[in-house]
């Protein structure tokens, strides 16, 4: 029989992709497939002559798929035919490469020129060693986190420790955790943890301090001249007050701006400590049954505006505050948080919708609507209003691109045309 291809020209921010319509790897049809990809970083020298003109119409918001097949499994290789296990945070670093923590293949993965490879760690083999990149082995990572100089951080949930790639040469290292759960401070060689789950680097000082929220210890552990502290935290719960007095309900995410520790509480809300006052705060509270499911945060290039379902841990003044109150039912299950450089756009990720959100800072009060997705449970690549996601997570703001580790689909897909 015969089969017509549709070849629809699709223009992503500092790039032109032709991509052909009609039955992928996993036999679904009328999926984009893109097949050597051109990395807006990376474009050819006479790409500026194909921009439109300013004035131009703007593009319509599409989603697409960067990576991945759909089919739950490993392989690398072209990213038509790459497979993912339920990748969990994304990370994309000043040159346009793409990290990926491949949370059920027990991997780091990458993401460059069209094609996907395995940064460290034997992918499907859980477990743990340090060493060469293709001896490492990781157990259930959960997160990516660049650090600006050549070191790539992850929280190994799996195996409670907290390890740096050093992406020249992948050689995997343990920065600090024995393996064991617990709450033992000292020695990074004898400290515990407990379900490890970011990790957010500062290294303005003369020495790096890592700051590792813990999912299940509720607590803020600090990593800093080979020792490790509890920076506040004790048992669950939520309550503010000195550092020493501060609970938290399951922490999951940070983000550090300047000498601010912005915090999203899973179970809860927005916190804020401030280290020169040692107080915590809450930001945004929650109502019962409200914000549950918060996983992630973002701030603004100025560090002035935090925005999720969080905490704020101001580092200069030792307090700890909420931000945010969410009305019961609404962002329910928000995964992951975005913000465009601007610092006027918000965008979330919400399980439970399996849609992606966008918050309008500029509005008054902000607007939150719908950016992509109609709400199905399922996958379909096109137009924002008709595409699906399936369990969203990590999200990353690139160059007019959104990603998204769209969790249960097993793919790494992008919203252009933001």
């Amino acid at each position: 029989m015969l089969r017509l291809v549709l070849l629809l020209p699709l223009l992503l921010p500092g790039c032109n992709l032709v991509l052909p319509l009609g039955p992928g790897p996993d036999g679904r049809d009328g999926r984009p497939v893109l097949d050597g990809l051109i990395r807006p970083d990376r474009r050819p020298a006479d790409a500026a002559a194909d921009e439109q003109p300013s004035d131009a119409e703007p593009q319509p918001v599409m989603v697409l798929t960067l990576a991945g097949t759909g089919v739950l499994g490993f392989q690398n290789g072209p990213v038509n035919i790459a497979r993912f296990n339920h990748p969990h945070d994304v990370a994309v670093a000043p040159d346009g490469r793409v990290y990926v923590a491949d949370w059920g293949n027990h991997c780091i993965r990458t993401i460059d020129n069209g094609q996907v490879s395995t940064l460290a760690g034997r992918c499907q083999h859980p477990g743990f060693k340090d060493g060469a990149a293709a001896d490492a082995q990781f157990h259930n990572p959960a997160s990516v986190t660049l650090d600006g100089e050549g070191n790539l951080y992850v929280a190994d949930f799996g195996n409670q420790r907290v390890r740096r790639i050093a992406i020249g040469t992948g050689n995997v290292t343990t920065v600090a955790g024995t393996g064991e759960s617990g709450t033992d401070d000292g020695l990074v060689t004898a400290a515990t943890f407990d379900g490890p789950d970011d990790v957010a680097v500062d290294i303005s000082g003369s020495t790096p301090v890592l700051y590792v929220p813990e999912y299940n210890n509720n607590r803020i552990r600090a990593i800093q001249n080979g020792k490790v502290s509890t920076l506040t935290g004790q048992s669950y719960g939520e309550k503010d007050g000195t550092l020493g007095e501060a609970l938290f309900a399951r922490p999951h995410m940070l983000i550090l701006s300047g000498q601010l520790l912005y915090l999203a509480d899973f179970d809860g809300s927005v916190r804020l400590i401030d280290l020169t006052a040692s107080k915590v705060s809450t930001l945004i509270k929650k109502n019962p049954g409200s914000m549950s499911g918060t996983a992630g945060l973002a701030l603004n290039p100025g560090g002035t505006r935090l925005y999720l379902s969080v905490r704020l841990i101001d580092l200069t003044a030792s307090k700890v505050s909420t931000l945010i109150k969410k009305n019961p039912g609404s962002m329910s299950g928000t995964a992951g948080l975005a913000l465009n450089p601007g610092g006027t756009r918000l965008y979330l990720s919400v399980q439970q919708s399996h849609q992606i959100e966008v918050l309008d800072l500029t509005a008054q009060p902000p607007a939150l609507s719908v950016v992509a997705g109609d709400g199905s449970d399922d996958f379909l690549d096109g137009p924002a209003a008709k595409a699906r996601f399936k369990g969203p997570e990590g999200l990353f703001y690139h160059q007019g691109v959104l990603y998204v580790a769209d969790y249960d689909n097993h793919r790494i897909r992008m919203v252009t045309g933001l």
